[in-house]
């Protein structure tokens, strides 16, 4: 099921994201994401998880995203 993520989410999410962050080239961030930082972020910031009895994956958009993948 896809839904509107909560900020309850934001560890497991957090667990998916920084695993990406650490592990590939696929993000274009090199800091880990902290649960409640991003719990407060998601208050405005849209993000979706897709749930099976548990936070499978999730998604999130912006006009814009700054970060160390972009200095050049």
């Amino acid at each position: 099921m896809i839904r509107p993520a909560r900020p309850k989410d934001a560890g497991a999410i957090c667990d998916i994201w920084n695993r990406v962050i650490r592990e590939t080239t696929q993000t274009f961030t090199t800091a880990e994401k902290a649960p409640e930082l991003l719990a407060a972020q998601m208050a405005s910031q849209p993000y979706l998880v897709a749930d099976n009895g548990g936070v499978q994956g999730f998604v999130t958009y912006v006009q814009f995203r700054g970060g160390p993948g972009y200095a050049h």
